[in-house]
């Protein structure tokens, strides 16, 4: 199971502490040296109490004990800021975690439930268990963790079968969470695509949904990808809502965060003139960002940009390359593009049949290629079974090679 917010969550827990510390007991052993830190219990124990206790079957103990170990930072002496993991040593911190988080749990830790719903679905490799991961969120959920909660609600808000119970969730953690929260903008920007997109059974109100984008584009540290949603939200006018300028802003700081959307828009608002100064070597750079990052809609203008020459020269070797990778992910856009190189033979060698067979694939998706056809003197319109027919191989070819 595929979900939107796993790369997001992924990104964010290497650099912060998705782990929340337990927050449901005191305990004896909490060592709290310096006053103005957070502390919870054993969250200042030493490593040898920690461990000790670990095995002697507190709870509190066994979940710090897990988190030490998965950051590797046994003494806890590292500050939080600094905790990380080389990316190849993952699958061995999580085999020394998960044993400390499931006795924790066994004794109904919310926070272990929501740790062990983190390690079977962000860190489980190929392989990740989206069923058990649901499963642990909603125990830890139902014993109490905010994070439990945010984490179900960010995840399947999105799934049909469960999308009410993650809004519910959602709607708990807003008001459990504190706004400086690194999670409060990933929070938000769920709940902006749910009233933006009517999701779980909430009808479209893109007056709420704005309110949302905003706090979580925003924030003190602003989520990118909601950056990108909200300049997507102003650029349209939305329910009123209509500024180019911020938009361009917003798409800037998206695509400065690799954001491949944003990044294609930026280049397209330079190309346009939208928001920003015509510049059409930015247009090129950014469009060619999001293009290298794989996003269609970036490969198909990185193509066409250099095909005609747009802030940079002319090079049909480049633009074919990009158009039959576009026409590989199935855009009968860039298909038509190849169909037209190929018979042209631009930035490739001259092959008029198979362009043509190109081009009458693409054509039942898009009019321009249909157009194109009559431009070549093809009798696409009066005789088409005769046209598919003199082209049935080459179109046989073109739909092997590209998937078609």
């Amino acid at each position: 199971m595929i979900k939107l917010f796993q790369l997001l969550m992924f990104s964010i827990f290497l650099s912060t502490n998705m782990f929340a510390h337990a927050q449901d007991s005191t305990n004896d052993l909490v060592e709290n040296s310096n006053k103005d830190a957070i502390t919870y219990p054993y969250s200042n124990a030493s490593r040898y109490k920690v461990e000790t206790a670990a095995k002697s079957g507190d709870k509190d103990a066994q979940y710090e004990w897990g988190v030490r170990l998965f950051w590797n930072n046994l003494d806890g002496n590292i500050p939080e800021k600094d905790w990380n993991i080389e990316e190849g040593n993952i699958g061995k911190r999580v085999k020394l975690a998960m044993p400390w988080y499931l006795k924790a749990a066994k004794q109904n830790h919310a926070e272990s439930y929501n740790n062990l719903a983190i390690m079977v679905t962000q860190f489980a490799g190929d392989s990740p268990n989206y069923d058990l991961g649901r499963e642990y969120w909603e125990k830890g959920a139902k014993l109490g963790s905010t994070m439990a909660k945010v984490n179900y609600g960010n995840n399947f808000i999105d799934d049909k079968k469960y999308a009410e119970q993650a809004l519910k969730y959602l709607l708990e953690g807003e008001k459990e969470l504190g706004e400086d929260s690194l999670d409060m903008p990933f929070l938000n920007m769920s709940l902006f695509r749910v009233f933006t997109f009517g999701i779980a059974g909430e009808k479209y109100d893109p007056n709420t949904a704005i309110q949302y984008g905003v706090k979580c584009a925003y924030a003190a540290t602003p989520n990118a990808y909601c950056q990108f949603l909200v300049g997507r939200y102003l650029q349209n006018g939305w329910a009123g809502h209509k500024d180019v300028d911020e938009a361009a802003k917003l798409y800037k700081a998206a695509a400065e965060a690799d954001v491949a959307q944003a990044q294609w828009n930026l280049g397209m608002a330079y190309l346009a003139g939208r928001g920003v100064e015509v510049d059409e070597k930015l247009a090129y750079q950014w469009v060619k960002r999001a293009a290298e990052n794989n996003y269609l809609d970036g490969m198909i203008s990185f193509a066409v940009m250099n095909a005609l020459g747009e802030g940079t020269k002319v090079n049909p070797e480049v633009a074919f390359f990009w158009y039959e990778k576009a026409a590989k992910r199935g855009s009968h856009h860039a298909l038509r593009g190849v169909g037209i190189m190929l018979h042209n033979g631009d930035g490739i060698e001259q092959d008029e049949a198979h362009g043509v067979a190109a081009l009458l694939i693409a054509a039942k998706e898009d009019e321009l290629a249909v157009k194109i056809l009559r431009s070549f003197r093809v009798d696409y319109d009066v005789n088409f079974d005769k046209v598919m027919e003199e082209y049935a191989k080459p179109i046989a070819d073109i739909r092997e090679k590209y998937g078609f």
